[in-house]
């Protein structure tokens, strides 16, 4: 009776949009959940109503909640939902962190460092491109996981280890190219930094052969060079 109520209302608000039918969906989700098949559950129901509760609350707009549950379906590993709740991991950590980003002053002073919402948002990353292998979702998450680490500088080394290896390991795509893109703007923001701060421009000279390097070092992807040509060329 209680998961019907709860589906019947799930449905009610898919076909009808009703709101009120979504909160009442959650709310009976969430008791089956706790305590009814954390009590017993000979049917192996959890994960399957961990999803629709996750799908309640994304789109309740209760993103951190919705990507907890996606979490532990993927960790509980089941065979049915594990590689689906690890893509929707994925993008209800973006959601929430879009959400926290759109919520943060814009006087506060940039962090050198990722939060720690966009810290699991990469280890859920890592866990869906491992999932999935070389798809297409494993690459995006690959591609984004390192862009989240580019916008610090704290873990700015680390993106480039990603750059590289998706690089390596998937040359014939757009996320490869992406990513080629990213590694030089990483480089050219650097040494645009340099040329404000110093005055004897020993740093700059430095920073602007590294730039010089680098662009040789992507060059030497040639499959990422040939793809970029087919594509319309964009390094």
């Amino acid at each position: 009776m209680i998961r019907r109520t709860a589906t019947e209302n799930h449905g009610r608000y898919r076909k009808d949009s009703d709101l009120k039918a979504l909160e009442i969906a959650d709310a009976f989700y969430g008791f089956y959940l706790d305590p009814i098949l954390k009590a017993s559950d000979p049917r192996q129901e959890t994960p399957e109503i961990q999803m629709y509760l996750a799908d309640v609350k994304r789109e309740r707009g209760f993103s951190k909640e919705a990507s907890e549950l996606y979490k532990k379906v993927t960790e509980g590993k089941d065979k049915r939902y594990a590689k689906e709740a690890a893509a929707l991991w994925t993008a209800s950590l973006a959601d929430a962190i879009r959400k926290e980003a759109a919520s943060t002053s814009s006087a506060k002073v940039p962090s050198r460092a990722a939060t720690g919402l966009e810290l699991e948002f990469v280890r859920a990353a890592d866990d869906l491109s491992r999932s999935l292998k070389d798809s297409l979702e494993a690459r995006e998450a690959r591609l984004k996981a390192a862009q989240v680490l580019a916008a610090y500088q704290d873990s700015q080394r680390d993106a480039i280890k990603r750059i590289q290896a998706l690089l390596e390991d998937s040359p014939k795509s757009a996320q490869a190219v992406t990513g080629a893109r990213l590694w030089l703007q990483i480089s050219t923001d650097h040494l645009a930094e340099a040329e404000k701060r110093e005055k004897s421009g020993k740093e700059s000279q430095k920073l602007t052969q590294e730039l010089k390097d680098l662009i040789q070092k992507i060059r030497s992807y040639t499959d990422v060079m040939t793809f970029d040509q087919g594509a319309g060329s964009k390094l």
